[in-house]
């Protein structure tokens, strides 16, 4: 219901006629500021009330431009008395146009240390990560072939052939297999 200050006036004007002119003066003046006072307060609560409704809708379409795959697996084994654990993880995230797969498995050095080694193919660069003892390095492919590749930041450089891996840095070499069961 929407009132005319006029109207409200009106109506407090004929209830209060036998009241003296100052004082019907300073009443008059209280209404109208009563009325300013509530026009506020109407206009902000509903000014909260507006963007309460429309601000809070949540959108459940999601981002389906991304897309994640894995598969995961790990496994323990016992072959000829000896627990051998194995680890493979396969990854595939797809935005939009680009793709990035990512394969990580478990490599076992001579002296029986493991490290987790993952292979990231995408449509910018190849990259190998190899992680071990809460150390990961990080190297780009420079060069690729049917059955492996060459990593390398011209300090260290991992060549990967088949199940081996073999890192070298300076005249230390650490010679790594794929650990068995993958």
């Amino acid at each position: 219901m929407v009132c005319k200050v006029s109207d409200v006036l009106r109506k407090y004007l004929t209830k209060f006629t036998k009241t003296s002119g100052s004082k019907m003066r300073i009443k008059i003046i209280n209404l109208k500021i009563n009325l300013r006072k509530m026009k506020k307060s109407v206009l902000i609560i509903s000014s909260v009330a507006f963007l309460a409704i429309f601000s809070c809708k949540k959108s459940t379409d999601g981002n389906k431009n991304v897309i994640v795959e894995e598969n995961v697996t790990e496994n323990v084994s016992n072959n000829n008395g000896k627990v051998d654990s194995t680890y493979a993880a396969e990854k595939t995230v797809k935005n939009g146009d680009s793709q990035v797969q990512e394969y990580t498995y478990r490599y076992v050095a001579d002296d029986g240390s493991s490290a987790l080694v993952t292979f990231k193919n995408s449509d910018k660069e190849n990259t190998i990560s190899i992680k071990s003892n809460n150390k990961t390095i990080t190297l780009p492919q420079k060069e690729a072939w049917a059955k492996g590749a060459i990593y390398s930041d011209g300090n260290i450089e991992v060549k990967s052939a088949g199940d081996n891996i073999t890192i070298t840095q300076g005249n230390a070499v650490i010679s790594l297999k794929k650990a068995r069961g993958q």
